[in-house]
């Protein structure tokens, strides 16, 4: 996918700028004997560390803390959660003692890790659900167009499960319940068949095909990638790289964020392939030899158009109520910090 984290290139050019695959390759084998080092300590046996089923958040810089307890708030008084919670800070962060007292009526324990030091230049975060992040937008479009402002990630088979704050501090403070979102523009799912299904599966006939990141990194365009995976991962892995998230308003009106699809592959390939297709030279540009639906060798098809799509929020049974509950609960848009 296009790099679009000016972040890392600013901050961290010349660190990205030297990584290779020797380099890579040399950090996994470091992290790989340091966890068996620590296995063969007993460091990561239940004796060290216990048992039992629960969540855990980090927390401790500007309004993180009121921000896990809206997220207690929802899953204990709305979903119901019967799981205890743990909160990890750096040394120096707390909450005020009124966010404390809250915390813990949830069955939240505060933590500090003593020995942590917090390094602003690493911001490193690592996750493959089962479907590319969402954007979560305004129910009606600004001056500028869809208006995004939240990351809908997904859990591990596709559906909605994490709202992030993201660009909620940058929305106009007279934006209120029934006007903070409403849809969504996101990936399609795709079925688990070599052939190309124009339907998408739905929900409750979504797949775990427990993807991890090699199954994704250094895909081509078979969908091939560092590791094998199911059909249905491949026509992801192939397509997601045609994504571009983008920004837009933030003048008159607020600072959005969206997302399109460009076909990642170069003039020369489509080239290639209408050439192939026509049975004679034919240039990129020839719309008359169509390139949009190829099968590679082991007989997998894709199909070469935009994979997004524009989701109701009132349609699905996850969402449709969020607004309201979000509110109820002293949700708000404004925020300090990040």
């Amino acid at each position: 996918m296009p790099n679009q984290n000016k972040q890392q290139l600013e901050q961290s050019h010349l660190l990205w700028s030297s990584m290779n695959s020797t380099f890579i390759g040399d950090l996994r084998d470091s992290m790989i004997h340091f966890l068996r080092k620590a296995n063969k300590a007993g460091r990561m046996s239940k004796k060290a560390w216990g048992e039992g089923h629960g969540l855990v958040f980090t927390a401790g810089n500007a309004d993180t803390f009121s921000r896990v307890l809206l997220t207690l708030k929802l899953l204990h008084d709305h979903l119901e959660s019967p799981l205890p919670s743990e909160i990890f800070s750096f040394p120096g962060e707390a909450p005020d003692e009124e966010t404390r007292l809250a915390l813990e009526k949830y069955g939240a324990k505060l933590r500090i890790v003593q020995d942590a030091v917090r390094d602003g230049k690493r911001t490193k975060r690592w996750g493959v659900p089962g479907k590319y992040v969402t954007v979560g937008a305004l129910p009606s479009n600004s001056m500028s167009g869809f208006c995004g402002h939240t990351m809908l990630q997904a859990d591990h088979i596709g559906r909605p499960l994490f709202v992030h704050a993201n660009l909620l501090k940058q929305i106009p403070s007279g934006v209120g319940k029934g006007f903070a979102w409403g849809k969504s523009r996101a990936m399609r799912s795709f079925s688990n068949t070599l052939k190309h299904e124009a339907d998408e599966p739905k929900d409750e006939e979504l797949d775990d095909y427990d993807v991890d990141c090699d199954m994704l990194a250094n895909a081509d365009h078979s969908g091939n990638a560092i590791a094998p995976a199911p059909p249905a991962v491949r026509k992801r892995a192939a397509l997601e790289k045609g994504l571009v998230p983008f920004f837009h308003g933030g003048w008159i009106s607020a600072l959005c964020i969206d997302m399109r699809w460009d076909d990642p592959r170069t003039d020369d390939e489509i080239e290639a392939a209408k050439t192939a297709v026509s049975g004679k030279p034919t240039s990129a540009d020839d719309d008359t030899v169509d390139v949009s639906f190829t099968s590679s060798e082991d007989g997998l098809e894709i199909l070469w158009k935009d994979p997004l799509q524009v989701l109701e929020w009132k349609d699905d049974v996850r969402l449709k109520d969020f607004e309201e509950v979000f509110f109820a609960e002293g949700g708000h848009l404004n925020g300090k910090g990040f």
